[in-house]
């Protein structure tokens, strides 16, 4: 806990050189309770990166973010940075970037071969409040909301969250958030935090990427 209070005094105290913004999103609260949510953004060595963190204890959010932007900053000139992770010990980095690969390979996996995931009940996340408030929030804004399970490895389990709106009127497209932990519950409870943290702003705000998909070099 130390070290992650030097991280967040590193930050607050140089955020006048690192042109620090912080914004703390409320949108989380209808879909998850007793959550809190901070958007970041900072410059390093002329480069903006941005965090995001979202929590049950808002220093940990706050903590989460700060420390998302820092590894991207880190990770900019890497060719490959594709599973990274920044924590206060080293063997914890690790497990979790290996974890972010893995949940990498078994969704490339599943694309690849046409395997089907497994379709998961909300009741996984052994919090009925949680559950709860997911169903009356997707009924209130027509989101449909399906949770899944991938092929587990012998060390870790893999979820991903969908979240979607039918209709004509409605924004298009489907959005996705993945976890992979040590038990199945936590890896779901990843990839619905993941997942769920993104219907404010696209589906109910509806915001825009800041560039058309038209306007993008694709190679």
């Amino acid at each position: 806990m130390e070290n992650n209070q030097e991280l967040i005094d590193w930050a607050l105290a140089n955020a006048e050189k690192l042109s620090l913004k912080v914004t703390r999103l409320t949108g989380i609260n209808e879909w998850l309770p007793g959550h809190f949510d901070y958007h970041i953004s900072m410059s390093v060595a002329g480069v903006e990166v941005f965090g995001r963190g979202t929590d049950t204890e808002e220093p940990r959010a706050f903590l989460k973010a700060v420390a998302e932007a820092v590894e991207r900053a880190a990770c900019q000139d890497l060719e490959y940075p594709w599973a990274t992770s920044t924590h206060t010990e080293q063997q914890q980095a690790a497990l979790r970037a290996y974890r972010e690969l893995l949940g990498m390979d078994r969704a490339l996996c599943h694309h690849f071969t046409g395997t089907k995931v497994r379709t998961l009940s909300l009741a996984i996340l052994n919090d009925r409040v949680l559950a709860d408030f997911l169903d009356g929030a997707g009924k209130k804004h027509g989101v449909k909301i399906c949770l899944c399970e991938m092929r587990p490895s012998v060390d870790s389990y893999v979820a991903v969250a969908y979240a979607w709106m039918s209709g004509s009127d409605n924004p298009p497209g489907v959005l996705s958030g993945y976890g992979c932990a040590g038990t199945l519950p936590d890896a779901s409870r990843q990839a619905i935090v993941e997942c769920v943290r993104k219907i404010g702003p696209i589906f109910i705000e509806r915001n825009k990427p800041k560039e058309e998909m038209a306007s993008l070099h694709i190679q």
